[in-house]
């Protein structure tokens, strides 16, 4: 009977894992000239996003791509940073529809000109780890199952907006959102 329950036990583990691995994240290069084209159609999508959900925002914002504001992504980064912006378009879309009053800033994780000390990102260690609050690039299996990709938000919202917006993320059927730290401050100093 124990040797029957195992096998259940594993034949349910690789069902999930089949299961967990339909969601194909995958992107494939593009040319930069191209990922810029979707940088702006996105960034505008998303402008307009906010415009209509009444949600305030910086003049020109870049929804924290400004490092291609001005020159064109390498090739070998396109796949990561299309999937950075399919995050952060997905954010963006759980603002608005929270009701929040204010995205003030998105951060990313930089994977291109990493600062000095930092190990570089190349595509064939692409999950981000992080290990004693650094990010690190690492080399994992084929097959992986997930990879950290840390965000942070700056936005203002009664706790109504701030809660629903968590169960959002939770909920999310895009992506695995973990939310890790907040930081909260009151209006009423």
């Amino acid at each position: 009977a124990v040797r029957r329950n195992a096998d259940q036990e594993k034949q349910l583990i690789v069902q999930a894992m089949q299961y967990l691995r339909q969601g194909d994240f995958t992107q494939q290069r593009v040319e930069p000239t191209t990922f810029r084209q979707e940088l702006l159609n996105t960034t505008r999508r998303m402008s307009d996003m906010l415009r209509q959900g009444a949600v305030k925002f910086p003049d020109k914002f870049q929804f924290g791509f400004e490092a291609y504001a001005d020159r064109l992504a390498k090739e070998e980064y396109t796949p990561l940073l299309k999937k950075q912006l399919l995050v952060t378009e997905e954010i963006v879309r759980l603002c608005v529809a929270n009701r929040f009053f204010e995205l003030a800033s998105i951060r990313r994780t930089e994977v291109e000109d990493v600062q000095a000390g930092a190990t570089a990102h190349s595509p064939e260690t692409e999950p981000l780890i992080s290990t004693g609050g650094k990010i690190e690039y690492v080399n994992l299996p084929a097959n992986y199952l997930y990879a950290t990709m840390p965000f942070e938000i700056k936005v203002t919202c009664d706790t109504e907006a701030l809660r629903s917006f968590l169960n959002s993320l939770c909920q999310s059927n895009k992506f695995v959102f973990i939310p890790r730290v907040m930081l909260i401050e009151n209006e009423k100093k």
